[in-house]
């Protein structure tokens, strides 16, 4: 009897790298092929997830520990395998199982096989404990009294285990270069596929090892070792697959052969036709018994070169006895007979043996098609199951058992196909009894698979079968299906008594009732008694769950009138369950839902509904003739908590939760900044207090100087004022920053109450802020704020944006306002630009002007003597009688050769000036070139930056014409020479 393949476990290991020793390329293919065997249908079957491969671990510790694992999970039997280099250390021949870095001086690189054995015998579990090792013992010669294997066997032998080992003096000897396997494991192998024709059903090692060792001597290699103990020996790991060719079992009921019919099977196939010729005559039953035990008892081969013998003759009822005799054959010998059948010619003698095969009982047929599958013969699959299902069409309990056999063999893809093939030939009908059959064999996977396709069907049953099957579907992870199913068992009842009845039993089986809980087709009565209804099954959660999806859909009126019903019917809890919940739903339907009860007189309810869910949101959408039933649930609660609802609340609502307040409220509670913009409509003495409290204090956000606009709160100017009051000196800071990026219409409007605002605006206010503001101050006659601002700008801006922003104001006619900003007599006529040049020019020193007086420089220059000079350039540098004079508004200069050229500082941004590689200074103005033929390098650097400052100048101008829109861009104008 071999091990409880789920109650045992393996460990197969195998070393191939090696850097000190020489590698063994073969052990790889070792691993594959023991654990293929031991895990393989048809000797053990050990599943894969029990069967441990490691290939070239890299340290002992993964070996000890698989194996230690593996040894704590075994119940029956333990199998350890290794194949690799073994080594022995001289000094104390301990065996160690060599890793890839292991070595004779490198010993720590092995697993020691003390250590293995201790591991298996700290392990009492597993009933058998079976190890095979695959190792040479390099140096085993130089060790004195070590010249025998069987003391190797001796030294690692484990108490109550079977133990066989392969001892090979080198890796030559034990993997072979030709040969797939190393020779210990190729001989095991084969062995086991072989199998022992005539032997027992399964081979236990006292069977294999002396066929191991056999093959292994006469091919002149090492002889393997055995130990074991307490009758290890009968441990059994394989079935005995030999007994496929050999052993054959006879059809039930069949009387023994006699000697002489013993002897005629096996007589060549002419002669034993000629006999069954002349039985025939004589004896038509004992005719039909030989040929029949020809097909059961003799080879193959045989069997195939008499039906071909019989065939030819014409005998086709002989072959078809001999064939039905062929059908109770093994599995296994039944694929080699179709294999002989094919190789012989005889094609058309397959579909005639699996006919003869499909009325074999269906463990049978099973087996025979698992075995198909694992050959050449695939094809034959289901040709096989449609002659058996063929046989058993009017006995549908037979059919369904075969359908069942083959699930639970593995083969449900092919019992789909097969299905599919019958189509409408099998009955919607039947295939729901082969899957409560396949349910019944505990095969519920492929039981859901054939009920998929006939839901409609399961649906029709009773509720409480079809929701008993929906659960389990739940349970098994068959979300998809289970959903369908009751969406199919909620079709079919629709109405209000049958639902209540399904929903009764989805709850009962724990199913997931999902789509028969969906009650939007019932109107708002019909709802309301499937409530009582279900209210008096013993459902309570469900019930409540189910009511408040249902209502949760529906208008705040259904939630109404159902907890009214509910009160009515005795059932309060209830109706205060759904209250709770309703109180949870959007703020707009709970304000709904308090209006309704208060429209049909059920007060109490509007206020628990409220106690339950007042919120900022909720207090938002109550009208405010229904806030009175909010006012005693305000009562109850701390100043702190009115402040903290209050400071959510809009405008209208945020003052009326305030007037909750007490009128000693500590002004503590009062610190909220988002409540700021209330407190002065607090009443008296309250508003006094707080406000005195609170001055100064408050970290106020910017973001409350929006709401002090709005008019909400009341008039700006008053709430702007207020905020700047409460507000601790960094926050009055970001409020003034805040006021200053407002429109300048609201800044004029706060300006009583902020009177630090103009500081702000002109250092950090926009230009066109800047400029609006003052022309609004101007219109509106509020010269004292527009002085204010016109200082706080020349203080903090730089010259030439006070000077952009006076030429625009010019323009826009308001000249005393820009000459204030320019520092000058309202009266006077000045040009901007001519002030910021002279500021460029004041401060550079004068060149050569000591032996020169003004009048003395105007006469060189060409100018009136009463002309002021800012700056003048003259001597070194300069070509004979060259001077160059900056006045207060024009570059002049009279050249050696009497030209004179004269700019305008305000067309100075036009100008492009030349440097040619003399280093003579040029002006380009009007498309032509103006020589000034001067040679200075201080004088061009001066020029440039007069220039750019003009452009730049020029450029500000026109950005706040059009960012303010006073002024449309001037024209540009052409220089004059």
């Amino acid at each position: 009897m071999l091990p409880d393949a789920a109650k045992s476990r393996a460990v197969v290991v195998g070393s191939s790298r090696y850097r000190e020793l020489e590698p063994l390329p073969t052990v790889a293919a070792n691993v594959d092929e023991v654990a293929s065997i031991l895990t393989d249908e048809r000797f053990w079957g050990l599943p894969q997830e029990h069967c441990v491969r490691l290939v070239d671990p890299e340290h002992p510790a993964a070996v000890l520990d698989a194996l230690a694992r593996a040894a704590g999970e075994a119940s029956d039997a333990l199998v350890f395998y290794f194949a690799g280099h073994g080594i022995l250390r001289p000094d104390a021949y301990d065996l160690y199982l060599a890793l890839e870095h292991g070595a004779l001086d490198r010993w720590w690189h092995a697993v020691r096989y003390d250590d293995i054995r201790r591991v298996i015998m700290d392990h009492p579990g597993p009933k058998a404990k079976v190890v095979l090792l695959d190792c040479c013992y390099a140096g085993m010669a130089m060790m004195p009294g070590m010249s025998a294997g069987a003391e190797i066997g001796d030294r690692v032998r484990i108490e109550g285990t079977y133990l066989m080992t392969a001892v090979a003096e080198n890796a030559v000897a034990l993997a072979p270069p030709t040969e797939p396997l190393t020779a210990f494991t190729g001989a095991l192998v084969q062995a086991v596929r072989d199998g022992v024709p005539g032997g027992p059903d399964v081979l236990d090692f006292t069977t294999l090892y002396p066929r191991i060792r056999s093959a292994l001597e006469a091919a002149g290699r090492p002889t393997p070792q055995q130990r074991s103990s307490d009758e290890g020996g009968r441990i059994a790991l394989v079935r005995n697959v030999g007994l496929a060719d050999h052993g054959r079992t006879g059809p039930a009921g069949q009387a023994p052969l006699g000697e002489h019919e013993q002897r005629s099977l096996h007589l060549p196939p002419a002669r034993l036709r000629e006999l069954i010729a002349r039985l025939s005559s004589q004896d038509t039953g004992a005719a039909e018994r030989l040929l029949r035990a020809v097909g059961t008892w003799r080879a193959e081969q045989g069997v195939a070169a008499v039906v071909d013998e019989v065939t030819r003759a014409g005998a086709v009822a002989q072959a078809r006895a001999v064939l039905a005799g062929a059908a109770g054959r093994r599995p296994a010998s039944l694929v080699v007979l179709v294999e002989a059948f094919r190789k012989t010619g005889q094609s058309e003698q397959i579909g005639r043996l699996l006919t003869a095969c499909a009325g074999q009982p269906a463990d049978r047929i099973t087996a025979l098609a698992a075995q198909l599958l694992d050959s050449d013969h695939a094809d034959l699959v289901d040709a096989l199951l449609d002659a058996a299902v063929e046989a058993r069409t009017d006995r549908p309990r037979q059919l369904i058992a075969l359908l069942v056999a083959l699930v639970t063999a593995g083969l449900r893809d092919r019992v789909a196909a097969l299905l599919a093939r019958l189509g409408a030939g099998f009955p919607a009908r039947r295939t729901v009894q082969l899957a409560d059959a396949l349910r019944d064999a505990g095969q519920e996977q492929a039981a859901f698979m054939f009920y998929e396709g006939v839901a409609g069907l399961v649906a029709a049953r009773p509720a409480a079968t079809a929701a008993r099957l929906a659960a389990a579907m739940h349970r098994a992870g068959r979300e998809h299906q289970a959903g369908h199913l009751v969406d199919l068992m909620a079709a079919r009842h629709r109405g209000l008594r049958r639902r209540v009845g399904l929903l009764d039993a989805l709850w009962t089986a724990q199913a997931p009732a999902g789509p028969a809980e969906q009650l939007a087709h019932l109107d708002d009565q019909e709802l309301l008694d499937a409530t009582l209804e279900l209210y008096t099954l013993p459902h309570q959660a469900a019930v409540r769950r189910l009511m408040l999806g249902a209502l949760q859909s529906r208008p705040p009126g259904s939630t109404v009138r159902t907890v009214v019903a509910l009160h009515d019917a005795g059932l309060p809890m209830e109706a205060h369950s759904l209250l709770e919940h309703a109180a949870a739903r959007p703020p707009a339907e709970v304000a709904a839902i308090v209006a309704e009860f208060a429209g049909t007189g059920h007060e109490a309810y509007a206020r628990l509904v409220l106690d339950r869910g007042l919120s900022a949101e909720v207090l938002a959408a109550l009208p405010g003739d229904l806030r009175r039933f909010a006012r005693p649930i305000l009562a109850q609660r701390t100043p702190p908590q009115i402040v903290e609802l209050a400071a959510r609340l809009p405008p209208e609502a945020m003052a009326w939760a305030l007037s909750a307040l007490p009128d000693d409220v500590d002004p503590e509670a009062l610190r909220e900044p988002a409540v700021s913009l209330c407190l002065r409509g607090l009443p008296e003495p309250a508003r006094g207090t707080v406000l005195r409290h609170l001055r100064g204090s408050l970290p106020i956000p910017p973001s409350l100087i929006d709401a002090a606009f709005s008019g909400a709160f009341g008039d700006a100017a008053g709430c702007v004022g207020s905020l700047i009051e409460l507000a601790e000196p960094a926050a009055r800071q970001a409020l003034y920053d805040a006021l200053g990026r407002r429109a300048a219409p609201d800044v004029l409007r706060v300006l009583d109450v902020a009177p630090d605002l103009t500081t702000t605006i002109a250092a950090t206010g926009t230009a066109a802020t800047q400029l609006e503001l003052l022309r609004l101050l101007e219109t509106a006659g509020r010269h004292r704020d527009a002085g204010r601002l016109t200082a706080a700008l020349r203080a903090l801006s730089p010259l030439a944006r006070v000077c952009a922003l006076a030429a625009v104001l010019g323009e826009a006619g308001l000249h005393p306002r820009a000459n204030a900003l320019l520092g000058v007599a309202s009266h006077a006529s000045v040009a901007a630009v001519d002030l910021l040049v002279d500021d460029l020019v004041s401060a550079i020193p004068v060149r050569g002007r000591a032996r020169w007086t003004a009048e003395q420089i105007c006469d060189r220059a060409g100018l009136d003597r009463g002309t002021p000079v800012r700056h003048a350039v003259v001597g070194p540098g300069l070509l004979g009688n060259t001077v160059v004079v900056f006045t207060d508004t024009t570059l002049a200069c009279r050249l050696r050769s009497g030209r004179f050229v004269a700019v305008a500082y305000r067309h100075f941004g036009q100008v492009t000036i030349l440097l040619d590689a003399r280093a003579t200074i040029g002006l380009r103005a009007g498309g032509r070139e103006q020589s000034m033929e001067i040679r200075d390098a201080g004088l061009h650097g001066l020029l440039v930056r007069i220039q750019q400052a003009v452009a730049g100048f020029d450029a500000s101008c026109a950005r706040l014409r059009k960012e303010t829109q006073l002024l449309e861009p001037e024209e540009s104008r052409s220089l004059t020479a």
